[in-house]
């Protein structure tokens, strides 16, 4: 369950990749920390496509095995979550309360 959201700017500042500053990244880490919470997962946007698991997505995504990405859709107001599997990634439901 998600309890807080953390936004993070896109160092990159692109529309089509994305990077977090590694030091607000920690930053972020270490608030959760104070305040007992897990990180779960991290969001990022798809702009101008659909919310399908990128060649970006499965880069940046290598060492964060167990941990959900949430993929939005501004375009078509869709969303698609994936959780990362070792070498892989499957598509994970959303319950929305």
């Amino acid at each position: 369950m998600v309890e807080e959201v953390y936004p993070a700017k896109n160092i990159l500042e692109s529309a089509f990749e994305y990077r977090v500053d590694p030091e607000e990244q920690l930053k972020i880490f270490e608030e959760a920390e104070r305040k007992g919470l897990d990180i779960i997962g991290s969001y990022h946007s798809h702009p101008f496509w659909g919310t399908f698991w990128s060649r970006i997505d499965e880069e940046r995504s290598k060492f964060w095995a167990g941990y959900s990405f949430l993929i939005v859709s501004p375009k078509s107001g869709s969303f698609s979550s994936y959780i990362k599997e070792g070498e892989g990634v499957k598509e994970e439901s959303v319950e929305i309360l």
